[in-house]
């Protein structure tokens, strides 16, 4: 897609378009912006998702970059499927994967909490095989940042003490070249100081299911939450700490301004709330 952008003199927009129709995602990222909702009535982003589970509130509410989804409860969202896609199965990322989002804890969780995840399977707890994937975990100020591959689990647990009630830029980067495959956290653009890799041995079966779960794993257990999560990007390649932070001060790709091609339509259309929407879910 950029190639063909470089050489046409195409806009920015246009090689957005472009990257997506032909699912070029190590230059333009999946992306759930969280802003409004699709006309099927579902949260809109690169993607479609559907609801699932109970719990007390799943809403929009103002977010740190326009808007944002808050979940109190068991409730928890297939963000889609991608079968043979880079995004849920390691073995095809050509060079690694990179996750980025918004959060903000609201309450502190009592037991080790799936943020996200692509790995079928329990984690902790079992010796059973898993579904090759990533996932990543939040429990008592540390994220535990997951990628299942080969018959090993790579794990970086990354010290992210963040303060009930406030955004904070959070990013991992797996760079499948590197030394053992290593994971590296960021918090707010910056590698936190406590910030350790682990390597076990784990079997592991090639990635069957196809989905992407926000705040559960693929059969894994329902359990409750309180947080916010605001655009939440994925690259299928390995970022760089640049990117990182320019991503967290700039934005992805929907933010470019009117002279790179966006002409501004997403502040115009969509508006940044005051209180919370309930999403009419079908």
């Amino acid at each position: 897609g950029a190639a063909i952008g470089v050489a046409t003199g195409l806009s920015y927009l246009d090689l957005v378009t472009i990257n997506l129709l032909y699912q070029c995602h190590e230059h333009t990222p999946h992306y759930w912006n969280f802003d409004g909702f699709h006309p099927t009535t579902n949260v809109a982003g690169t993607t479609v998702v559907e609801k699932h589970g109970t719990g007390n509130s799943i809403e929009l509410v103002r977010g740190q970059r326009k808007n944002a989804l808050h979940i109190d409860g068991s409730y928890y969202l297939n963000l889609g499927n991608f079968p043979n896609r880079c995004i849920h199965d390691p073995s095809r990322c050509n060079n690694g994967l990179s996750v980025m989002f918004w959060f903000k804890l609201i309450s502190e969780p009592l037991q080790s909490r799936t943020i996200l995840s692509s790995i079928s399977g329990t984690i902790d707890g079992s010796s059973a095989a898993l579904d090759e994937g990533f996932a990543v975990n939040y429990l008592g100020g540390y994220f535990d940042f997951i990628v299942a591959y080969s018959g090993t689990l790579y794990r970086t647990y990354s010290e992210h003490s963040v303060p009930l009630d406030t955004w904070h830029h959070v990013a991992m980067v797996w760079d499948k070249y590197a030394s053992y495959n290593e994971i590296t956290g960021y918090l707010d653009g910056q590698t936190p100081e406590n910030h350790f890799s682990i390597n076990e041995n784990r079997a592991t079966t090639a990635a069957i299911q196809n989905t992407v779960f926000l705040n559960r794993a693929e059969n894994g257990p329902d359990l409750s939450t309180n947080f916010e999560i605001d655009d939440l990007i994925i690259y299928e390649k390995p970022v760089t700490s640049y990117d990182v932070q320019d991503i967290k001060d700039n934005g992805p790709y929907h933010d470019k301004p009117i002279d790179e091609g966006s002409a501004g339509e997403i502040d115009s259309v969509i508006p940044q709330l005051v209180g919370s929407a309930t999403i009419p879910w079908v």
